[in-house]
């Protein structure tokens, strides 16, 4: 607009050019899910506000757990689900969520739990005692995921890894030669 500057006599006048900028583009991501998501599938409401159009994308690698809904939508405070899938592996996973809006992207990022690995030994727990003689002993582990077996040179064993499920390990322990007491760990690791 113009504003025009005259006396009282109307005789002088003199013009101001008057400009009002635009309004910068903004946005906001007011909330969101922090902090790690449990295992199992969710929705979590995310909250941001903007002036202009918004449009939201998943990470390629991330689209197969993570969906918006809705994944875009005009200026104004708005809300959107921010749904997961159950994570059935025992690994934490990250994915990230891109929202643009004008020459404005913000980037969360989202992170969810795995399985809890369970490791039990439901036989032999209590400690294993062997005659100077030697023999075999069994020792019954339960694990969620595979596992390997350590244990001492003077032991052997049938098998050095565990699958999921319940497992029988046999241990062949020889004769002890010596005048010393033999005694280790065996140890199951996931």
């Amino acid at each position: 607009g113009t504003i025009k500057v005259t006396n009282a006599s109307g005789a002088i006048s003199d013009e101001v050019k008057i400009t009002q900028s635009k309004t910068v583009d903004g946005l906001t991501i007011a909330s969101y899910p922090e902090g790690k998501l449990p295992q199992e599938a969710g929705s979590y409401l995310a909250t941001l506000k903007s002036n202009a159009r918004w449009v939201a994308q998943v990470q390629e690698g991330a689209r197969y757990w993570i969906t918006l809904d809705p994944a875009s939508g005009e200026k104004e405070n708005m809300e959107f689900l921010i749904k997961t899938s159950d994570n059935n592996t025992y690994y934490e996973r990250t994915g990230s969520i891109s929202i643009k809006s004008g020459k404005i992207v913000k980037t969360i990022s989202i992170t969810q739990l795995g399985i809890d690995p369970v490791l039990e030994v439901k036989e032999g727990a209590e400690g294993i005692s062997v005659p100077f003689t030697g023999g075999d002993v069994t020792v019954t582990v339960y694990c969620n995921m595979e596992y390997k077996v350590e244990y001492p040179s003077w032991v052997s064993c049938n098998n050095t890894n565990g699958s999921s499920g319940t497992n029988k390990h046999v241990f062949s322990i020889g004769e002890n030669e010596s005048v010393q007491e033999l005694s280790s760990r065996i140890k199951f690791t996931t």
